[in-house]
């Protein structure tokens, strides 16, 4: 737990590494159920790995934790929504078609 404060998502000790050179090293970040949080950051700075990582779609080391328990990637699809930015399929769909995307594994 970082801090005192108990977290509905977090990370602990996260590392992502493309073709070995790491782009994260190290992240340990909270967030707080019914919250509104804003990564921001310059572009390659790790913003989408980050997001992907946490959510399973991206083979990061370190743990995730929902509820105060550290889920694996299997857990964690059927727990986390993602949807990328940039999506070609997007402009066809209907907006909940669209959210429903962000469950798709």
């Amino acid at each position: 737990m970082v801090g005192s404060e108990a977290f509905a998502l977090e990370t602990q000790d996260l590392t992502v590494s493309y073709a070995g050179v790491p782009v994260l090293e190290d992240i340990t970040v909270g967030f707080t159920a019914g919250s509104v949080t804003a990564i921001v950051g310059p572009n390659g700075a790790g913003k989408s790995s980050l997001l992907r990582a946490v959510s399973g779609l991206q083979e990061a080391g370190g743990s995730v934790s929902i509820d105060g328990r550290v889920v694996g990637t299997a857990e964690r699809g059927r727990q986390i929504a993602y949807m990328p930015q940039d999506t070609s399929a997007a402009s066809t769909l209907t907006v909940l078609e669209v959210i429903l995307l962000g469950r798709l594994r």
